[in-house]
C-alpha cells in the first residue's frame, strides 16, 4: 500500500493550496504521523494524483500545498461485475477486492424471487468507503462505480462481451471463452449467483436477453464471494498475458 497516499474527493490544481479533514487527517496524524514540512501524495479517485507537502497542521484539518498534478487515463477493456446480492460480510470482500481486480462498475442485483433489497445511505456509504481504501490500496486511480438494480429482468442487456459463472458440466472455461471474443474485449460484464445458484428463469434471462456465455471457473462448486474473485483474477491476468502477446 502507499503509505503516503490519501484521498480528497475534489480536482487537483497546480500550486493551490488544499485541506485534509476528517478519516484522512485522522489517518495522516494518527497512523502514518506524518509532520509539517513532509511530502504525500493525494489522489481523487478521477484518474489524478498529485504531489503535495504539508504546510500546516491544524486542530481538525492539514493544510496541503499541491506541487504536481498527473492525469493518467484509463486503459484496457471496461470491467462490469453484476453480482446477485449475497450476506454483507461476503458483498464486503466482493467490493474490496473486485476493486483491486480492475472492477469498473459494480451491478448489485437481488435474486429474481426474492423481496426486493434496499440499501440504506449509511449501507451505500460504507461500501463507497470500502472502495477508496480498496483504491488506495492497490494503486488505483480511479475509484469504482456502485448501481443499484431491482432484478435481472428488469435490467436492460447492454452492449459488451457477456458472460457468467456456471456449474453445468458441459460450459467452457472463461479462459477460452475469452480467447475467442479477443477482437471485442472492449467491454466486459460478468454476472455471478448467489449462493445457492443462478435459477433457471435467470440462465434463461442470461442467455436469451444477454445472449451472455456461460462459462466454468472451477471443478468445484464455490461460494459467491470466491466466485467472483476467482473470475475477475482470471480476466485479469488473461488481459495482462493478451497484453505481453501483442
Amino acid at each position: 500500500m502507499p503509505v503516503d497516499r490519501f484521498f480528497i474527493n475534489t480536482d487537483f490544481v497546480e500550486g493551490e493550496p488544499i485541506f485534509l479533514i476528517d478519516e484522512e487527517f485522522h489517518h495522516l496524524c494518527k497512523v502514518t504521523r506524518h509532520q509539517s514540512g513532509e511530502e504525500i501524495q493525494l489522489v481523487n479517485g478521477r484518474n489524478q494524483i498529485a504531489r503535495a507537502h504539508i504546510g500546516k497542521i491544524e486542530k481538525r484539518r492539514a493544510v496541503l500545498q499541491i506541487d504536481l498534478v498527473e492525469t493518467i487515463s484509463m486503459r484496457g477493456p471496461k470491467i462490469i461485475l453484476g453480482q446477485i446480492i449475497p450476506k454483507w460480510n461476503r458483498l464486503d470482500t466482493i467490493i474490496e477486492k473486485g476493486t483491486e481486480l480492475g472492477v469498473h462498475e459494480f451491478w448489485l442485483i437481488p435474486s429474481l424471487h426474492t423481496k426486493k433489497e434496499f440499501f440504506s445511505p449509511n449501507q451505500t456509504e460504507r461500501l463507497k468507503h470500502i472502495c477508496i481504501a480498496a483504491m488506495k490500496q492497490c494503486g488505483r486511480l480511479d475509484i469504482p462505480s456502485l448501481h443499484f438494480h431491482e432484478n435481472l429482468q428488469q435490467l436492460s442487456p447492454t452492449r459488451g462481451s457477456v458472460f457468467f459463472g456456471d456449474t453445468r458440466e458441459n460450459a467452457p472455461l472463461l479462459w477460452t471463452a475469452l480467447q475467442n471474443k479477443i477482437p471485442s474485449l472492449e467491454t466486459i460484464l460478468f454476472f455471478i449467483g448467489p449462493e445457492s445458484g443462478f435459477t433457471s428463469e435467470e440462465i434463461t434471462i442470461l442467455e436469451k436477453d444477454w445472449h451472455a456465455q456461460p462459462v466454468a471457473l472451477s471443478k468445484n462448486i464455490l461460494r459467491t464471494d470466491t466466485a467472483s474473485i476467482t473470475a475477475l483474477g482470471l480476466m485479469q491476468h488473461f488481459l495482462l498475458a493478451s497484453k505481453t502477446e501483442s
